[in-house]
């Protein structure tokens, strides 16, 4: 093309233009002056190939987008100034751009091996250049979104940057830009259409990718680096938000802190924005992350503080964020600091946040979405004083959210994000007039109508999908609190009927699939307390209803211990994540409970509902669903984590039936090529899960990689994050894609044909053909609110034992007494007699001399005989069972409540005498779940290893001289009947050689100190001569470098893997098979506390014997408190003469607490 003269002239005065402009983002007239002269360039190349135009195409739309963000930045509230420059943008742009497609798709077809060098030498078009019109086109497609709302604008912004990243080349500088750019889009995508799982992944991934590239990029843009930082952690914490991972939100955190960190100027314009981001962050979650509470808001404060200065000092400078907003994180973070932290005048940061507020509103514009919700901010920030002797705010504060209705009522804009705002300036609303009826109010039932209303206008307005659930439940809440309200002001009584609607709504808020499970649990709640309180005011159960929302209820319920989680986070969601949260609408919330922290008296719900329905199920006769919501409900934590575990093997199994002879099979090749994939899921995903539960991984592991759209972790030059963090954070996503795709290749396996049932849940059928098999009755003990019951199995047919003389209350009563006798006696460890060179600390003082030794065996007493009473004896007497010389056995699985009390030592012990006993009729042993007997049981070897582990001395532990003598007798005993002992004592008894050698045995006997950590059950542990073996460690993959075996390549490979692998793995299971005769069947643990649980997880069976039951022993003697050092040897001893088929003498006088503590859980 020969250039013409004006040509040349208009396109250097443009270029001028735009330098000055540059230089002085001030100069609007350079800008003007720009864009004009651009027009005339394009002006003059209308006719020349799209390859000869797009660039000055492209400078013009450019020009003519930044001068509509200077509009936009100036005068906010005007949304119609900005509109003639992106039309025109978008007038020039959209045509160039599919000129440019149409060339490349002509020019690929005739030419399909050219490459991009090559087209540009031909002067044509290039992905490149297609992804910057199209890049540069997205943006006005975006600004007209956020203006107007219209989906359509929203989805070609979308399709725009998917494009733009796709033409655009791996290696290329713009790709991190690009990538970013997408990511900002897709994070609104949730207010303006539907978001999966897939979607979600896919931000994360794109952050990283984009944060990965442009670090290795040279020379480093540390300016662009923090902006990815800021991004990723917006993309993770969005994933937080809707999935709850533990590993995203603190990947969150150390992204918005690198991003304030990474050395990036604080001049720089987005400054404000990243410390503003982080002070969010951080008052949303301040609770959840590792720091003190004074420490987050010390953090927030100091991050706004300094937002707010970098602004004042640049303040024609767009920051990407606005004063108001900055000062409207203040107003939070004082509001946060009001509710977290201990004052002695908790009113006065209530008014820090009033003052910052109002501020806020001062500095915003007029007439604008953003001061509306300023605005309903200010109404909450002065409902918050109502309760603490200021109700003559409440007026004030309805007036407040009566301006920003109206602002936002004369507001023209639609967009979903002002749908959002409008939304939760709605529910605050809602909210506020019911603090006015419960402080200031509270006969004045049209103020709570009036709350209602705004709370349906909210569900009317904007409710995202996955908060659908969630709103239902406050909804109904709301409607059935004010029905109640009335009622109460007639002095009647509510009917069903009157009800229906309530009900209807909370169906179908449960029913939402795209909801959390919290909120569709806490719909089926609501309901199932709305129909039992029916049923206590009119005397008729609507059984059915109730039927139905249990059944809904305890199918859910695993959700809460979905394996996609960290064993850790399931751990964390299992304590607090089903919780009875106090509401306003709760009659028994005392005024002016709503201002203070909420959580502290918490009922925990998650194990009494599942009990209520296997009660409701039993009054009702449905006794097989009442024996599937035992399984299905109890030991969540082991349960959900075994059936992925099982799954491996059975879809091995599956495939292996269906191969061994290919002629014959009668499974078809895509289901064969399903269950291949499905059993390679399942291993990989215990190895993850197992990686992500220790906070460990070994960094050159190549299992371990994560799927080829992850990136390798970047270096940080600025700030050196751990390496190790980062690896855990990668193994955690691999777990959450690993653990969604088990789940959808389940659907597709149950499609095929003849594996419908595949992995189906275990039927009440299959629970009671193993327990005939026992040759004992199993009795199940279930505590409802409404009713006490035993189930007993073994026979023909189900037995139900109603408990009519024990409560609820009574056994919480009998377990707070217990515990405060143990904890009063110090029974926290094993603990020492006092032979051994006098070793007397006061902290180790023998149990029986200490002066609370009477209060502990009258508690054991009483409680001990309450059990026998009110429980056992019921059970006795039913089954017919007499008293005997060599009584049977009795399994009891003690569900919810029942669980943690001696059960094994029910009777009556009274001093100087024995009285009627469980033992006189059964050996019991205990179940921790159904699971423990559902394997095929496996015969005993005429002659079984056994290894000994004995710790006589620990630093800072008191000495146990009873091991050795417990040790040498069990040694003995074993010996003298061709037994052969392992033993490892003292500095010899390591964690990895006590590991090592139990896989090796078929029975461990550990006599040691031990202990029940309640912080984190999972943390309990023997204390071994280099540490402590917790119980995560059984399940933690072994490592073992020295062995020498000369054995072929295959051998090695399955053998490194089996090393590497979890103990309760699928490939130790295959390993063992093939090359290991040794199977682990029964462990004793002559240590404190090994099979006491917590109450924060109670029914979950957390503790040493629960861990190693589901690591694979079928048989375990444990204790429930501390044990006595002096009785470990002679309960040893029993146990194994009984095992070995002996008989011994018995011991009289014993203390009850010296041989209580010890039970057996298993077959």
């Amino acid at each position: 093309m020969a250039l013409s003269e004006p040509f040349r002239e208009h396109h250097f005065q443009a270029m001028q233009h735009l330098k000055r402009f540059t230089n002085d983002p001030h100069d609007t007239q350079s800008l003007d002056a720009a864009i004009e002269e651009y027009r005339e360039v394009v002006l003059i190349l209308s006719g020349e190939p799209p390859a000869r135009r797009y660039r000055f195409y492209g400078s013009l739309g450019d020009a003519l987008i930044h001068r509509a963000r200077i509009s936009i930045y100036h005068t906010p509230a005007d949304t119609s100034s900005s509109q003639p420059d992106l039309e025109d943008a978008i007038n020039i742009l959209s045509p160039i751009l599919q000129e440019m497609k149409d060339e490349l798709a002509d020019t690929t077809m005739k030419y399909p091996n050219m490459s991009t060098l090559e087209l540009r030498a031909s002067i044509l078009c290039t992905p490149e250049s297609i992804a910057w019109i199209g890049s540069l086109l997205s943006q006005c497609f975006l600004i007209q979104y956020r203006q107007s709302g219209s989906l359509g604008a929203f989805e070609e912004c979308l399709n725009l940057r998917f494009e733009a990243v796709e033409k655009t080349a791996e290696g290329s500088r713009e790709l991190p830009a690009r990538l970013h750019n997408l990511v900002t889009v897709l994070l609104q995508k949730q207010e303006a259409l539907p978001v999966t799982l897939r979607d979600i992944d896919k931000v994360v991934d794109f952050a990283r990718k984009a944060l990965t590239l442009a670090t290795h990029q040279r020379p480093i843009d540390l300016a662009g680096l923090a902006s990815y930082h800021n991004t990723l952690g917006s993309a993770l914490s969005f994933r937080y938000e809707r999935y709850g991972q533990r590993s995203d939100l603190d990947e969150a955190y150390v992204s918005y802190r690198t991003a304030v960190n990474s050395g990036t100027p604080y001049e720089h314009p987005h400054m404000p924005l990243f410390l503003a981001n982080l002070s969010s962050f951080l008052i949303e979650n301040g609770s959840k992350i590792d720091s003190l509470p004074e420490q987050v808001v010390k953090e927030s404060i100091d991050a706004c503080l300094e937002a707010l200065r970098i602004f004042d000092d640049n303040p024609d400078i767009p920051h990407g964020i606005s004063r108001s907003s900055i000062l409207s994180t203040l107003h939070s973070i004082f509001r946060y600091k009001h509710l977290i932290l201990p004052h002695d005048s908790p009113v006065d940061d209530l008014k820090t946040a009033l003052a910052y507020i109002q501020e806020a509103i001062a500095c915003c514009p007029p007439h604008s979405g953003t001061k509306a919700s300023l605005v309903g901010n200010l109404g909450g920030c002065l409902a918050t004083l109502v309760p603490f002797q200021q109700p003559e705010v409440a007026v004030e504060a309805i007036r407040a959210f009566e301006e920003a209705q109206d602002i936002l009522d004369a507001s023209e804009s639609n967009a979903p994000h002002s749908l959002t705002s409008r939304a939760q300036f709605l529910s605050s609303f809602s909210l506020s007039l019911v603090v006015q009826y419960r402080c200031a109010a509270p006969h004045d039932l049209d103020i709570l109508r009036r709350a209602i209303r705004m709370k349906e206008e909210q569900g009317l307005v904007f409710i995202p999908p996955a908060n659908k659930a969630e709103y239902v439940w406050e909804y109904a809440s709301a409607q059935y609190f004010l029905k109640r309200q009335e009622k109460l002001a007639t002095s009647g009584a509510l009917q069903e009927d009157s009800l229906a609607d309530i009900l209807e709504s909370l169906r179908d808020g449960s029913a939402s699939s795209e909801s959390s499970t919290l909120g569709r649990l806490r719909c089926i709640m609501l309901s199932l307390k709305i129909l039992r309180e029916s049923v206590s005011s009119n005397g008729n159960a609507p059984r059915p209803k109730l039927a139905a929302l249990y059944d809904a209820y305890v199918a859910l319920l695993p959700q809460i211990a979905w394996v996609g989680l960290s064993f850790r986070e399931r751990l964390d969601t299992l304590a607090t994540g089903l919780s009875e949260i106090p509401s306003l609408y709760d009659d028994r919330l005392p005024v002016g409970q709503h201002a203070r922290p909420i959580g502290t008296s918490r009922k925990k719900l998650l194990i009494s509902i599942v009990s209520d329905a296997i009660q409701h199920a039993l009054v009702t006769g449905r006794y097989r669903e009442a024996l599937e919501f035992i399984d299905r409900g109890h030991a969540l934590f082991w349960s959900e984590a075994e059936r992925v575990r099982l799954s491996s093997d059975a879809a091995r199994r599956a495939t292996e039936a269906a191969t061994s002879d290919a002629s014959q099979s009668t499974l078809p090749s895509p289901a064969i090529a399903l269950l291949t994939e499905f059993q390679e899921v399942a291993m990989s995903f215990e190895r993850a899960s197992t990686a992500v539960a220790f906070d460990s991984m070994p960094d050159d592991d190549p299992s371990l990689a994560v799927t080829e759209l992850l990136y390798q972790p970047h270096y940080d030059p600025m700030e050196q994050e751990s390496y190790q963090h980062r690896s855990r954070e990668y193994v955690s996503i691999e777990q959450h894609r690993l653990m969604t795709r088990w789940e959808e290749l389940l659907v597709e396996i149950r499609a095929q044909p003849l594996l419908a049932n595949f992995m189906e849940r275990r039927t009440a059928d299959a629970i009671i053909s193993r327990a005939t098999q026992l040759g004992g009755p199993v009795v199940v003990l279930n505590a409802s609110n409404y009713g006490c019951d035993a189930i007993v199995l073994g026979q023909s047919a189900i037995l139900r034992v109603p408990l009519p003389d024990i409560s609820v209350q009574q056994l919480e009563s009998l377990s707070r007494v217990l515990e405060a006798r143990l904890k009063d006696a110090g029974l926290g460890q094993r603990e020492a007699a006092s032979e051994e060179e006098n070793y007397r600390p006061a902290a180790f003082v023998h149990l029986f001399e200490k002066p609370n030794k009477d209060l502990l065996q009258d508690a054991l007493r009483k409680t001990t005989a309450v059990l026998w009473d009110d429980v056992m004896k019921p059970i006795v007497d039913k089954l017919g069972l007499t008293p005997s010389e060599h009584p049977g056995r009795m399994w009891i699985f003690p569900s919810g409540h029942f669980s943690g009390l001696p059960i094994h030592c029910a009777g009556v012990h009274a001093s100087g005498k024995h009285g009627e006993c469980i033992q006189d009729y059964a050996i019991v042993s205990y179940l921790p779940s159904f699971s423990s007997i559902m394997e095929d049981p496996t015969p005993e070897p005429q002659h079984v290893k056994t290894l000994t582990v004995r710790q006589t001395r620990m630093p800072k532990q008191p000495p146990l001289p009873g091991t050795r003598r417990e040790v040498d007798s069990i040694k003995g005993l074993l010996q003298a009947r061709g037994h052969a002992v392992f033993e490892l004592s003292e500095n010899g008894a390591t964690i990895k050689a006590v590991l090592d050698a139990s896989e090796e045995c078929h029975w461990v006997h550990f006599a040691c100190h031990g202990s029940q950590k309640s912080a984190n059950p999972m943390d309990s542990a023997l204390r071994l001569a280099d540490g402590e073996l917790t119980l995560w460690q059984l399940m933690r993959p072994f490592q073992n470098s020295d062995e020498s075996l000369n054995k072929d390549e295959d051998y090695w490979e399955e053998y490194q893997q089996y090393r590497s692998a979890p103990f309760s793995s699928s490939a130790k299971a295959i390993y063992r098979q093939k090359h290991i005769s040794v199977k682990p069947t029964f462990a004793f643990l002559s240590a404190c506390q090994t099979s006491m649980g917590d109450n924060r997880h109670q029914g979950e069976a957390l503790h040493m014997v629960g861990g190693m039951i589901f690591a694979g022993y079928r048989s375990i003697v444990g204790t429930l408190w501390s044990m006595d050092d002096d009785k470990g040897e002679f309960v040893a001893r029993k146990v194994y003469e009984a095992m070995l088929g002996e008989k011994g003498e018995t011991e009289q006088g014993a203390p009850m607490a010296a041989w209580m503590p010890f039970i057996h859980m298993g077959i």
